[in-house]
């Protein structure tokens, strides 16, 4: 089985990568990138469309005049169906498999995405988006898996693999969750899963799994409820698992979720790599201000959940929810009663509405900001958690994603967020933007710039302003709706918020005519 212990994942390496120039070549522990890749799984039948989008920021925001990009679509075991070159020069791209296959029958393989350049792409993930289109709705999520460049990318990538965690299972009302697994370009004989499932009340099951021999790029789907027992062990709350799949040569941060019965609705996000040995932290009190801290936006009409995992290096947290009014004023900090060990096997689950209510505090659209302290002083350098959007009891869009760490926040000097809009009748498209200063006396307020691209260019620039501290909900229907630009179901557009002030997250949801989310957080 895998096994990353004496591969270096620090936050402070990773923060030498981040803080690089790019095209540093005179630094020698610096590695270039040539090419930059992400392998999908692909699924195709009468209920769903696996489909491909990406914007040209290549050239948008790094400057660089020329990319190339090829693309495979391979079957499940392995073999080349098609294969397309193309060169990179419209705005956006978009590509749907069901077209690429010219067939209404049903299919399961991969697609994979190289992108390639004459100068340094600095990082190997490519800001790329894969969908799932089902009668229900659309569910999204960027590069998960990759094939390595060379033995010095796999080398430093490895720490990253081993035991996959941090998503939900569901295993009632119909639903079933699913782990997307491709090989990389090595057999894989007697491939073995170790699994480890954790109900809500913090029981353990394990199991071991065996898929057999997986060829040269192969593709399986990982239906954990075919396995006895499992279904009746998570019951009908949400639970989660620790998995280690004996695949090499590739990136393991799989595409996961939940799928319903009726192949009506998938629900789809990534696993994030458990650090629980890692032993990397970061001492606030070093910090000059908030140490780290999670904003989020509350939308009209939506739940919203923070579901907290125990996979991070061994610490007790404690959690503060503060809400700020439209000006960004504090209305509110709550102190959250339970504190949460990181060594136990339960999950720590934020029902914010729930909290806002039994508080007495008015559910305003707008900022939240959890703020996360330990016990010890010493935080966890690598904390991940689901941000579920959600209509009432319909599954939700569970994003993985990362608390934001003072060392690591606006170090770019700039704010640049780019994201997939996906135009489909009768949907919303939500750019949840926030501004939040890290500093204890932070400026005031700040202009952004919001520009919408099609693939033939800009279709739509506005700028706007937030006070420090608060956030906005952007429906891209309703700004489109101003430039009487005519959407076309099916089509993709990419939007970019740029601003001077490097403050600025965003998150990013469409909610179908059916009210089943899709989300993921911009790049």
């Amino acid at each position: 089985m895998n096994n990353p212990k004496d591969v270096k994942t620090s936050y402070e390496n990773t923060l030498k990568t981040l803080f690089s120039r790019r095209g540093s070549y005179e630094n020698t522990s610096y590695m270039p990138v040539f090419r930059a890749s992400g392998i999908f799984f692909v699924v195709v039948n009468k209920h769903t469309d696996t489909l491909i989008s990406f914007m040209n920021y290549w050239r948008e925001k790094n400057h660089l005049a020329k990319v190339g990009a090829l693309v495979t679509l391979r079957d499940s075991e392995g073999s080349k169906v098609l294969r397309q070159y193309f060169s990179v020069d419209d705005f956006v791209y978009q590509i749907s498999v069901k077209n690429l296959l010219e067939s209404s029958e049903s299919f399961t393989g991969s697609i994979e995405v190289e992108i390639f350049s004459a100068e340094d792409l600095k990082f190997q993930f490519p800001a790329i988006m894969v969908f799932y289109e089902t009668p229900k709705g659309i569910s999204f999520v960027h590069t998960n898996q990759r094939i390595y460049n060379n033995a010095e990318d796999q080398q430093r990538g490895e720490g990253f693999n081993a035991w996959q965690t941090g998503f939900d299972l569901h295993a009632s009302k119909g639903l079933e969750p699913f782990v997307f697994c491709v090989n990389g370009p090595k057999s894989s004989e007697d491939t073995q899963v170790e699994l480890k499932v954790i109900n809500h009340n913090g029981d353990v099951m394990n199991e071991t799994i065996s898929l057999g021999s997986i060829p040269p790029y192969g593709s399986r789907n990982l239906r954990l409820l075919t396995y006895s027992g499992i279904a009746d062990f998570l019951g009908t709350e949400p639970g989660f698992c620790k998995l280690n799949v004996d695949l090499e040569n590739v990136h393991l941060r799989f595409a996961c979720g939940n799928v319903s019965n009726d192949q009506s609705w998938l629900s789809i996000t990534h696993s994030y790599f458990d650090t629980t040995t890692h032993h990397d932290y970061y001492d606030v009190k070093e910090s000059s201000g908030s140490p780290c801290f999670v904003p989020f936006n509350l939308v009209e009409g939506l739940d919203v959940d923070l579901v907290f995992y125990p996979i991070f290096s061994p610490a007790i947290l404690s959690f503060a929810l503060e809400c700020f009014d439209h000006k960004g004023k504090q209305r509110a900090l709550i102190d959250l009663e339970s504190q949460f060990n990181s060594t136990d096997s339960n999950m720590y689950r934020i029902d914010v509405r729930k909290i806002l209510k039994a508080n007495s505090i008015q559910e305003n659209e707008g900022l939240y900001c959890l703020h996360i302290s330990a016990k010890d002083h010493k935080i966890p350098t690598r904390i991940s958690y689901g941000l579920n959007y959600r209509s009432g009891l319909k599954l939700g869009c569970n994003i993985s994603t990362s608390a934001l760490m003072e060392k690591s926040y606006g170090i770019s000097g700039r704010a640049y967020r780019w994201g997939p809009i996906s135009l489909r009748d009768g949907g919303k498209n939500f750019i949840l933007a926030s501004h939040i200063s890290k500093e204890k006396e932070p400026e005031g307020s700040s202009d952004f710039e919001l520009t919408l691209f099609d693939a033939s260019g800009v279709i739509l620039n506005e700028k706007f302003t937030l006070a420090n501290s608060t956030g906005v909900n952007l429906c891209t229907e309703d700004l489109l709706d101003k430039v009487n630009f005519k959407s076309s179901h099916g089509d993709f557009l990419w939007f970019v918020l740029e601003s001077a002030n490097p403050y600025y997250e965003c998150n990013l949801i469409h909610v179908s005519k059916d009210g089943y989310i899709g989300g993921d957080h911009a790049f």
